[in-house]
Protein backbone atom coordinates (compact mmCIF):
# COMPACT_ATOMS: atom_id res chain seq x y z
CA UNK A 1 0.00 0.00 0.00
CA UNK A 2 1.32 3.08 -0.92
CA UNK A 3 0.58 6.01 -3.41
CA UNK A 4 4.08 5.49 -6.08
CA UNK A 5 3.98 5.62 -9.04
CA UNK A 6 5.02 2.35 -10.55
CA UNK A 7 6.72 3.83 -13.69
CA UNK A 8 9.41 4.89 -12.07
CA UNK A 9 9.05 8.22 -13.42
CA UNK A 10 8.64 9.65 -9.83
CA UNK A 11 5.19 11.06 -10.03
CA UNK A 12 4.22 10.03 -6.41
CA UNK A 13 0.78 11.00 -5.00
CA UNK A 14 0.52 12.06 -1.72
CA UNK A 15 -2.24 10.86 1.65
CA UNK A 16 -4.27 13.53 2.61
CA UNK A 17 -7.19 14.19 5.19
CA UNK A 18 -8.61 11.07 6.63
CA UNK A 19 -6.01 8.61 5.42
CA UNK A 20 -4.29 5.85 7.02
CA UNK A 21 -2.09 2.43 6.27
CA UNK A 22 -3.76 -0.65 7.21
CA UNK A 23 -3.59 -4.56 6.10
CA UNK A 24 -4.67 -5.68 2.36
CA UNK A 25 -6.78 -8.37 1.48
CA UNK A 26 -3.34 -10.79 1.37
CA UNK A 27 -2.74 -9.67 4.91
CA UNK A 28 0.06 -7.82 4.53
CA UNK A 29 0.75 -5.27 7.07
CA UNK A 30 0.53 -1.56 5.38
CA UNK A 31 -0.24 -3.20 2.36
CA UNK A 32 -3.48 -0.80 1.94
CA UNK A 33 -4.77 2.30 2.26
CA UNK A 34 -8.09 3.64 4.12
CA UNK A 35 -10.17 5.93 3.18
CA UNK A 36 -12.31 7.81 6.27
CA UNK A 37 -15.04 8.13 3.49
CA UNK A 38 -15.19 11.85 4.87
CA UNK A 39 -12.25 13.42 3.15
CA UNK A 40 -9.65 10.99 2.97
CA UNK A 41 -7.80 11.45 -0.49
CA UNK A 42 -4.97 10.93 -2.41
CA UNK A 43 -3.69 13.95 -3.82
CA UNK A 44 -1.96 13.46 -7.51
CA UNK A 45 1.76 16.00 -7.95
CA UNK A 46 1.91 18.41 -11.22
CA UNK A 47 3.24 16.81 -13.56
CA UNK A 48 0.41 14.10 -13.76
CA UNK A 49 -1.17 14.43 -16.93
CA UNK A 50 -4.80 14.85 -16.97
CA UNK A 51 -5.77 16.45 -20.24
CA UNK A 52 -9.34 15.44 -20.39
CA UNK A 53 -8.37 12.35 -22.40
CA UNK A 54 -9.10 8.72 -20.95
CA UNK A 55 -7.20 7.21 -17.83
CA UNK A 56 -7.43 4.32 -15.53
CA UNK A 57 -8.08 3.82 -11.68
CA UNK A 58 -8.13 0.50 -9.84
CA UNK A 59 -8.69 -0.16 -6.73
CA UNK A 60 -10.00 -3.01 -4.57
CA UNK A 61 -12.90 -1.46 -2.36
CA UNK A 62 -14.04 -3.61 1.07
CA UNK A 63 -16.88 -1.08 2.86
CA UNK A 64 -16.77 -1.15 6.15
CA UNK A 65 -20.69 -0.43 6.79
CA UNK A 66 -22.91 0.97 4.20
CA UNK A 67 -25.22 4.03 4.98
CA UNK A 68 -28.45 4.33 3.08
Amino acid sequence: GNVAYSSGNNLNGTLSGGTSYTTDRFGNAIGAIQLNGTNGHVVAPSGVYFDGGPFTVSAWVNPIAFNN
